[in-house]
């Protein structure tokens, strides 16, 4: 029987190549701060502010604003255009920031209700997929390099998880673990 800290080993190998990808993923998102240093704010301009991002799927917004006197409503584009938080999709109007992730592509649409959007208090943005994490497409080998080809990501954790195996044995017994 093989001793638990060999079963350990061996499991902790075979999950790094479904682990990793998955949290280079997470790693993608960003959180962008609505308005910059002048966060939700009234006479900031969000056009000029959000012409600088680049939203996609799975991004955060972060409105920071004063408590009480302002308020964040997502809103549709007729909603947009009028400064109406008559039909709003969301309100947030408690503390003095809010989250929201952008969970869909598309066209959003946030305004504060409480009579600041009709000075520009309002945010329209496009989000689109989500960034790709994957490595960048290898260079063309030169001619006559042969037909070699890189090993995948999969491919280096299984020789890695292999090695680890085989050394396993050697370096238990000259630390005096026994099976």
């Amino acid at each position: 029987m093989r001793p638990p800290h060999f079963i350990f080993l061996l499991l902790s190998l075979a999950l790094v190549p479904t682990v990793a990808p998955r949290r280079s993923l997470l790693a993608a998102a960003e959180v962008h701060e609505v308005g910059g240093h002048e966060h939700w704010a009234n006479n900031v301009n969000y056009t000029d502010w959000a012409a600088g991002e680049n939203f996609h799927r799975g991004d955060w917004l972060v409105f920071h604003f004063q408590k009480g006197m302002y308020d964040v409503v997502r809103v549709n584009s007729t909603d947009y255009d009028r400064c109406s938080a008559d039909h709003p999709i969301s309100n947030w109007s408690r503390g003095h920031s809010y989250a929201f992730q952008l969970n869909e592509t598309g066209r959003y649409y946030f305004i504060c209700s409480r009579g600041y959007c009709w000075g520009g208090m309002k945010l329209a943005l496009l989000v689109v997929e989500e960034r790709c994490s994957a490595a960048p497409a290898p260079s063309p080998l030169p001619s006559g390099s042969g037909r070699f080809t890189a090993p995948s990501t999969v491919t280096a954790a299984v020789a890695v998880a292999g090695a680890g195996v085989l050394a396993w044995p050697l370096a238990a017994g000259s630390l005096g673990f026994r099976g």
